[in-house]
């Protein structure tokens, strides 16, 4: 994967005007001034984080990580989404980025793209996806004309997925509102843990990582936790994991950990959370790979270490947790077609996995 730090000077050139914006008003041509809204606007709602504003990370842990490359991966924004209601003819987006990594398996739309979509009824629709002309000038701007401004609508936009969201602003035309819109999230989010395949690598766009198609079907935010090669179960994760209050998670990260090292930290790492939360339903996951990645003896292997650790807390009468085998999902015939390259599932094999994770956290959930 190719990694691309923004320079300072190119990220102040960047924000620069979209600071002075704000105080200001814009012209555009055949189109009325705009007025501007930024981070500190209650107007606008950021979700998929655990915090209540853009953060620089996706989780604060102290302490040594599994892979030297697990803070650049943590910077980036994957999972977070902008949200706001407007009646507005004309909508704009600016949005500034770092910290852009560009995986050689997805586009850079999806890597380091946003997505901008529309809720209609109990759905999101897409609308455009936009990315930056180049990453001297990290800056990624999208006009929407979508209404007569005698109609209010509500936009959600999709972070980069393997890129940070350093600066956005919202421009609506003068003399039209914006609103903090009220989505219709049942319960509380849902938290994916794991690997580049939660991340979202391989995903066509940002909205369509699995864990993203789990929050839709399922109408809850989620939290994502995904650490592209840099997913090793630390026990400091796992008490960041256990100290926040969530319907739901999924553990899935032997990917990223040689067998021994799954043995070693996978059921100590699903007790952690289980003693700092004694109901939240845990969903573990192992690898979806179809006999592409590694061979079928070590698929096994790894699925008997993630079985044993369900077995084990069952045993403990533990009812709050499930297993699901990623290659049972699969067909059997033509596997390959649902994966971008030897690990990573593509659009298709997302929804795939998406569909099944839905099924049974549907299941923990409601029950």
């Amino acid at each position: 994967m190719d990694f691309c730090s923004i320079g300072t000077k190119a990220l102040r050139e960047a924000v620069a005007p979209l600071s002075s914006a704000m105080l200001q008003r814009r012209e555009g041509r055949n189109r009325g001034p705009l007025s501007f809204f930024g981070p500190s606007c209650n107007e606008i709602a950021v979700g998929g984080v655990t915090g209540s504003a853009l953060v620089d990370r996706r989780v604060e842990v102290s302490g040594p990580m599994g892979s030297s490359e697990f803070e650049k991966y943590n910077r980036c924004s994957s999972g977070l989404w902008l949200e706001f209601s407007t009646n507005s003819p004309v909508v704009t987006v600016d949005v500034v980025i770092d910290n852009a990594i560009f995986p050689d398996n997805m586009s850079r739309q999806a890597a380091v793209g946003i997505d901008v979509c529309r809720w209609e009824g109990d759905g999101l629709a897409w609308l455009d996806t936009c990315i930056p002309k180049t990453m001297a000038s990290p800056r990624i701007s999208t006009e929407i004309r979508d209404g007569r401004g005698d109609s209010w609508r509500t936009y959600r936009v999709y972070a980069p997925l393997f890129a940070r969201v350093r600066y956005y602003l919202v421009g609506i035309e003068r003399g039209f509102c914006i609103a903090r819109p009220s989505t219709p999230f049942e319960g509380k989010p849902i938290l994916f843990y794991g690997s580049s395949v939660t991340q979202g690598c391989a995903a066509a766009r940002p909205s369509l990582s699995y864990p993203s198609l789990v929050g839709a079907a399922l109408c809850r935010e989620v939290y994502n936790f995904g650490f592209s090669s840099s997913a090793y179960g630390e026990p400091e994760i796992a008490a960041a994991i256990g100290a926040l209050d969530l319907d739901a998670v999924v553990i899935e990260y032997d990917h990223n950990v040689e067998v021994e090292e799954l043995r070693r930290t996978h059921e100590t790492f699903a007790r952690t959370i289980r003693d700092a939360n004694r109901d939240v339903p845990l969903l573990l996951l192992t690898r979806m790979s179809g006999g592409l990645s590694c061979s079928e003896s070590e698929t096994r292997e790894r699925a008997a270490v993630v079985r044993s650790t369900f077995e084990k807390m069952t045993c403990g009468e533990d009812g709050r947790i499930a297993l699901l085998e990623g290659d049972a999902i699969l067909p059997h015939n033509g596997r390959d077609r649902f994966f971008a390259d030897d690990r990573h599932p593509n659009q298709w094999g997302m929804a795939l996995l998406a569909d099944a994770v839905s099924a049974s956290l549907k299941g923990m959930i409601d029950g």
